[in-house]
């Protein structure tokens, strides 16, 4: 018995990896194997629920209409999520309220400046633009003076221009672009944190090994691969799933924050 699970046009990163083996064992458990499928724009291979006839075709994302329309004449029954259902708002899921998380924690320490280190992966725009703008509004909401955007494909530039407009903390797209924003700063003579907080997102696995040790925001995504493997098994008569926690993301706090240079010095 077979469960196809497209999967986005995403980096396969720690946190896709963490969300496919759970939900591979889940469904392991259960009797099905799992077999993932990435469609890609530019691709011209054959969707694997064409050759394969799964019992079952789940994805992290509602599926297009011509995509349900096809997987319906290729004789596929189960699809989760379900044709209709609409994808919720990031803020409004218990995992997706992380860039809002990343602001609310370095305001709390003072800084009224902050950039957000944005990845340039064109894979990634759509994630980004969600990320980007829940940050904006709850920086916006909390007052805070200045929150530029800018992507580190050139970290080392950005660092100069960050330094020049008087940003005292970074909240970063992931764990790897506030690594590079972590080295960029020290390059430049930067003391974190000091001189400049960052915070990442997704809590990788060297995340706790850089120096100073990485702040971010913790996602459950092993729980979350569980969630939908339990959901695509409720499709086939299965049980109905637990619902996911209300808090499905936590900040993880190191080294790499710290009050604002203003407080610190009495100065706010």
């Amino acid at each position: 018995m077979i469960v196809v699970h497209v999967l986005p046009d995403w980096p396969l990163d720690h946190s896709m990896r963490a969300h496919l083996d759970a939900a591979s064992a889940a469904l392991n458990a259960a009797g099905y194997t799992l077999v993932s499928h990435t469609p890609h724009e530019d691709g011209t291979t054959r969707p694997l629920w064409e050759t394969l006839a799964p019992d079952v075709v789940i994805g992290m994302v509602p599926f297009e209409t011509e995509d349900i329309s096809a997987m319906r004449a290729s004789g596929i029954r189960h699809i989760v999520p379900a044709p209709g259902v609409q994808s919720p708002a990031l803020e409004a899921t218990p995992f997706g309220r992380g860039p809002a998380m990343q602001v609310e924690h370095l305001v709390r320490l003072g800084h009224r400046r902050i950039g957000f280190a944005a990845t340039t992966d064109a894979r990634l725009r759509a994630l980004l633009e969600e990320r980007v703008g829940l940050a904006e509004r709850t920086a916006e909401e909390l007052g805070v003076e200045l929150f530029d955007v800018e992507g580190v494909g050139d970290a080392e530039r950005a660092m100069l221009r960050w330094r020049d407009a008087g940003i005292t903390a970074v909240a970063a797209y992931n764990d790897e672009i506030a690594a590079a924003v972590l080295r960029a700063a020290l390059r430049a003579g930067l003391r974190v944190p000091e001189d400049l907080s960052i915070v990442g997102h997704d809590d990788g696995p060297f995340s706790a090994l850089l120096f100073p040790s990485l702040t971010t925001i913790r996602v459950d995504t092993a729980m979350i691969g569980r969630f939908l493997a339990d959901t695509a098994l409720a499709a086939l008569g299965g049980p109905e799933p637990a619902s996911l926690p209300a808090k499905a993301a936590t900040l993880v706090v190191r080294e790499s924050t710290g009050e604002a240079p203003a407080r610190r010095l009495g100065l706010a």
